[in-house]
């Protein structure tokens, strides 16, 4: 687990990376797309926020797959279907 201060530090980068993605031309985002269909649930996650303007189909898709888990540990992890 992380300590707050790492916890910082990540979300920091990842608004970074998707700053930078963003501010490419044609709105690089999408290159975040494969992140839908990770094995991790806090990733998916946080892929279809981040895709949710430019993609929103596939992010609702990607948000309703985490909604069957429950127990999501604060990792992401692996966690049971309902």
């Amino acid at each position: 687990m992380l300590s707050t201060r790492e916890n910082i530090i990540a979300f920091c980068k990842m608004q970074a990376i998707e700053n930078e993605l963003r501010r490419r031309e044609g709105d690089q985002r999408r290159a975040l797309l494969p992140l839908l269909n990770h094995p991790n649930v806090q990733v998916r996650m946080m892929a279809a926020h981040t895709v949710l303007t430019i993609s929103p189909d596939l992010a609702r898709k990607a948000f309703e797959s985490v909604a069957r888990f429950r127990d999501i540990p604060p990792g992401g992890g692996c966690c049971k279907e309902r």
